[in-house]
């Protein structure tokens, strides 16, 4: 079994639905059990969509906004799980609704990545005739962002 067929598939309603719960439109504060079942759910969701985000930003070329800012975000996201947790319930539904944040962020750019994927990148023509010629990176005249 390859490494693609093992990776569950990528429910952004699901997360969604999550983040709702955590900070939607009155949402009420998670307490208790709930608190702590809904930090886990934003935890998994996030471990699952960051290497997708990753990996479709990574295809894209260098200094590419949409590239640029999909890595921001993963960044983002993986600074928000290693985040050290205040003691008590206060600290924990802080972090809660900060995970809820951050993997709001990652399930945007991972629609805007597939949304990006189907256009497919153009070249800017005008910009590629300027520079072609005398840019040292491309010296096997592969078109950049630039």
């Amino acid at each position: 079994m390859n490494a693609a067929a093992a990776t569950p598939p990528v429910d952004i309603a699901t997360m969604r639905e999550t983040i709702r719960r955590v900070i939607g439109p009155g949402a009420q504060p998670p307490t208790g059990e709930d608190l702590d079942t809904l930090t886990t759910a934003l935890r998994g969701h996030m471990e699952l969509l960051i290497p997708e985000v990753e990996q479709a930003a990574r295809k894209l070329p260098r200094y590419y906004p949409p590239r640029d800012g999909a890595l921001a975000c993963v960044w983002s996201a993986r600074h928000e799980l290693s985040a050290a947790v205040d003691p008590g319930t206060d600290g924990v539904a802080a972090h809660s609704r900060d995970l809820a944040h951050a993997l709001g962020s990652l399930c945007n750019r991972y629609e805007e990545l597939r949304q990006e994927k189907s256009l497919g990148w153009q070249i800017d023509e005008e910009l590629w005739a300027i520079d072609a010629a005398e840019c040292s990176p491309c010296d096997d005249k592969v078109p950049d962002s630039h």
